[in-house]
């Protein structure tokens, strides 16, 4: 069971929604000004954005979309977008993500390819690729579907079997701390609490 099987557990209720003009949409995401309602006013339900703290903007079209907004950035020689390509897709296969080390100056950098990592659209895939790259050396990091650094430089990842881990500079491979193992954990919907049906 990967991590989102372990999501699917918790029954989710909407406190707004917009409709799209068709089955493939952007999306959108919270930014901290509150003051970018970018997405307009939902079709059902409200959101009062000064309560709410943060703003929802639309989603621009581009792989890797969440490690961009997180500050990962193309790595060098990436091939370039083409013109026909709207939805970035058709580079993903091939386009390298990276994101320095926080404190490291640059000398160490996380590294993400492949073209589900690039979606989120295919599940658990093989296809998916980690990798640090510490002073000029490459480490491979098997069996990991998503990585990111914490804000002490700590790589913090989450496997294809469930599990959430920690990982530091000599065992970038290999688990510092595992903080929780979710590769048992059976979804078990329940009703979403009357508190989840408003904004606080």
């Amino acid at each position: 069971m990967d991590v989102r099987g372990a999501l699917a557990a918790a029954v989710l209720h909407a406190l707004a929604a917009w409709g799209t003009n068709g089955t493939w949409s952007r999306g959108a995401h919270f930014v901290a000004n509150s003051s970018v309602p970018d997405v307009g006013a939902p079709d059902h339900g409200s959101v009062n954005y000064e309560a709410l703290g943060a703003g929802l903007a639309v989603t621009r079209a581009a792989s890797y979309a969440v490690e961009r907004r997180r500050g990962s950035m193309e790595a060098e020689n990436a091939p370039p977008r083409g013109p026909e390509d709207l939805w970035d897709e058709r580079r993903a296969d091939s386009l390298r993500m990276r994101k320095a080390q926080p404190g490291s100056d640059g000398a160490v950098q996380l590294e993400v390819s492949g073209g589900y990592a690039a979606f989120r659209s295919g599940g658990s895939s093989t296809n998916v690729r980690y990798r640090v790259a510490d002073d000029g050396r490459d480490v491979e990091l098997p069996e990991v579907q998503w990585a990111d650094w914490a804000r002490n430089g700590t790589l913090l990842v989450a496997t294809r079997s469930g599990q959430l881990e920690t990982r530091t500079a000599g065992s970038w491979a290999t688990a510092a701390q595992t903080v929780a193992d979710l590769g048992h954990d059976a979804p078990a919907p329940t009703e979403a609490p009357p508190e989840a049906r408003r904004w606080s």
